[in-house]
C-alpha cells in the first residue's frame, strides 16, 4: 500500500510536468516506449511466453501503428499491414515449437492493436491546440476514479462488484470511484475553461468514469485468462503497465471521438 502511493505520488507530478513543459522528442520517445513496453508485457502473458526477440516483429508494427495515428496516416492500410505481417510470420512457425498459427497471430495482433492505438491517440491529442488541457482531464479523471474508488470500497464496499474477475472491487469503491472521477473532471474543465457546457462536462466526466472502471475490469479478465497476476513488475505497488494505465488505455477512444465529434461541432 505504502509503495502504491509514493509510486503514485512520484509518477503523477512527473506526467503532467511532461505534458505542459516536456519537449516534442521526449513525449514522443516516451510514447514509443510505453507502447513497446505494453507490447511486450503483452506478449509475455502468452502461452508459452514469446521470446524477447520474437517480440521485436509486433513492437516494430506498434510503433508504425502510432505514428500513423499520431500524423494522420492511412490508419486502416496500416492496420491490413500488420495483420499480414503477423500473420505471414506465423507460417513460418507453424509446425515448429511455438507456432500457433491463426491463434497465434490473433493474439499478438490483438496485443499490438490494444496498446498502440490508444497511445497514438493520447500522442495525437497531446499535439492539438489545448493537447495539455485535455489530456490533464482525462488523467485527473482516471486518476480520481482510482483513487475515489480505493477509499470507498475499503470505507463502505461490502457488496462484490465482479467477484470471478475482481474479487477486491465492490459495488461502493465503484460508485465513490464514478463520484471523485466525476467531481475531478468537472473542478477542471471550469479551472481552464474547457469548452464544454456543464451538462456536457458532467456526463463525459461520468462516463469516462465507468469505462475507466470496466477498462480496469476487461483487463483482470485478460489476465485470469493468462494464468498471471500482474502483468509485470515495472511499477512498485501496481504491477506492469497493463496493471496501471488499464483505464487509460480503454477511455482514450472514446475520449478521442468526443474531441473528434466537439471538433466538428464548433466548425
Amino acid at each position: 500500500m505504502i509503495s502504491r502511493i509514493l509510486s503514485a505520488l512520484l509518477l503523477m507530478p512527473a506526467v503532467l510536468l511532461l505534458l505542459w513543459r516536456g519537449p516534442a522528442w521526449v513525449v514522443v520517445l516516451l510514447t514509443l516506449a510505453i507502447t513497446a513496453g505494453l507490447i511486450r508485457e503483452w506478449l509475455r502473458m502468452e502461452t508459452p511466453p514469446a521470446p524477447l526477440f520474437e517480440s521485436l516483429l509486433p513492437i516494430s508494427a506498434g510503433w508504425l501503428l502510432v505514428a500513423t495515428i499520431w500524423r494522420e496516416g492511412p490508419v486502416g492500410l496500416v492496420v491490413a499491414l500488420l495483420l499480414v505481417l503477423l500473420l505471414g510470420r506465423e507460417v513460418f512457425r507453424f509446425g515448429s515449437a511455438g507456432g500457433r498459427g491463426t491463434g497465434g497471430a490473433a493474439f499478438q495482433c490483438l496485443g499490438v492493436l490494444l496498446a498502440a492505438l490508444p497511445m497514438g491517440l493520447l500522442l495525437d491529442i497531446w499535439a492539438r491546440p489545448r493537447g495539455g488541457d485535455w489530456l490533464t482531464y482525462l488523467l485527473l479523471v482516471i486518476w480520481a476514479t482510482d483513487s475515489g474508488a480505493l477509499f470507498a470500497g475499503r470505507r463502505w464496499g461490502r457488496t462484490k462488484l465482479a467477484p470471478t474477475l475482481s474479487p477486491g472491487k465492490t459495488w461502493a469503491g465503484g460508485i465513490g470511484g464514478a463520484i471523485a472521477g466525476t467531481l475531478a473532471g468537472l473542478g477542471w474543465a471550469w479551472m481552464v475553461g474547457l469548452p464544454l457546457l456543464l451538462p456536457a462536462t458532467l456526463f463525459l466526466s461520468f462516463l469516462m468514469s465507468v469505462l475507466g472502471q470496466v477498462g480496469d475490469l476487461a483487463e483482470s479478465m485478460l489476465k485470469r485468462e493468462a494464468g498471471v497476476k500482474d502483468s509485470g513488475s515495472l511499477i512498485p505497488g501496481h504491477g506492469g503497465l497493463w496493471d496501471r494505465l488499464d483505464s487509460l488505455l480503454f477511455v482514450t477512444p472514446f475520449f478521442g471521438l468526443c474531441l473528434e465529434a466537439l471538433r466538428l461541432w464548433t466548425f
